[in-house]
Order: structure tokens, then C-alpha cells, then sequence
């Protein structure tokens, strides 16, 4: 166990999911019941034609499912969901504006559901400094390093922050597992 800011740690874990239509047909093989939910899926859906896909008319009433899903597994889980983080989209690019409708989804999602988000968007748009540039080092396979896409360091490092943020704000010192 490790102890840090008055909690207990009793396990951690990391899944990666590629796009929503992964993270369903993989929930039920994650063991356990968590203590903390943290939810950062869609850029994918949102980016990425190499991974499966829900369609996009589908996307937010599945994604709502999914959080309903999580809940039912762990339901005095602390769920914080994270909107879409900015990964290098120009203003007038299409895939920026679908960045922000399935943000606008995700919000919507939670907020019926009382849980909190992370404004990733927030924290990370228009911030290059963020972004894997070429040559950078990258904690990502090296097909991915310097792809001007995925966050780097930095970027990681803003979004951790913004989900640890709304987890103090929204649940620390709530032991029930529901948002303020």
C-alpha cells in the first residue's frame, strides 16, 4: 500500500482502450471493484480510422451506457470522466469540431449521471508545448514518438494534473464515491 495526501493506494492498475466500441468489449475482463474511475476514451473514436469504431450517431448514448456499465461495477467508485484533449487540430479543422461535439457529449453524459470531468480540452488546446514533436523523446511505442499527435510529457503531465484537480475538488473529501 502506498500512502499519499492522507489516502490509501491499495491498487493500481492502467488499462488501455483504443475507442469506446474496445473499452465495452473488454469491461467485464478487468477484475476487481475500484475505488477510482478515471476515464480519458474518445480521442480515438474521434481520430483514429485503425482502431474499431462506434458510429459517430451511436457515440454518446453508448458512451452514456458504458458510464452506467462502470457504475453498476463499482458503485461507490469515484468516476471522473475527461473530455477530449486538444492534439494539434487547427481552427477550421473538421476533426477539431468533432473533438468538441463528443467533449460536449461526454459532459452531458456525466453531468446526467452527477459525475465529475476533467476539462481536458481546457487545459491543452492550442498548447503545442504538449504535443510529441519530432526527435522528442516519448513514452509511446516508437511508431507513435514525435507524431505530432499524441501528447508528450508535458502533455501527459497537464492531463494527470486536471484529473488529480477534479478528484480533490469533487470527491476527496466525499467518501461516498459521488460528485459534489
Amino acid at each position: 500500500m502506498q500512502e499519499q495526501s492522507g489516502h490509501q493506494i491499495e491498487e493500481l492498475y492502467w488499462r488501455r482502450f483504443c475507442t469506446l466500441a474496445s473499452l465495452e468489449g473488454r469491461w467485464e475482463e478487468l477484475a476487481g471493484h475500484p475505488d477510482l474511475v478515471f476515464i480519458e476514451i474518445g480521442i480515438n473514436d474521434v481520430a483514429n480510422v485503425n482502431c474499431e469504431q462506434v458510429p459517430e450517431s451511436a457515440w454518446r448514448a453508448r458512451y452514456g451506457a458504458m458510464l452506467d456499465r462502470i457504475h453498476a461495477r463499482a458503485p461507490d467508485a469515484a468516476i471522473i470522466v475527461g473530455t477530449i484533449p486538444w492534439c494539434g487540430w487547427s481552427d477550421g479543422n473538421p476533426t477539431r469540431a468533432r473533438a468538441l461535439a463528443y467533449s460536449d457529449w461526454i459532459r452531458a453524459e456525466a453531468d446526467a449521471r452527477g459525475l465529475a470531468v476533467a476539462d481536458l480540452w481546457a487545459v491543452t488546446v492550442d498548447r503545442p508545448d504538449g504535443i510529441s514533436a519530432p526527435k522528442q523523446p516519448s513514452a509511446f511505442p516508437p511508431k507513435y514518438q514525435g507524431d505530432t499527435f499524441h501528447p508528450n510529457d508535458v502533455g501527459h503531465a497537464r492531463i494527470a494534473e486536471t484529473f488529480y484537480q477534479t478528484y480533490v475538488e469533487h470527491y476527496a473529501n466525499n467518501a461516498t464515491g459521488n460528485a459534489k
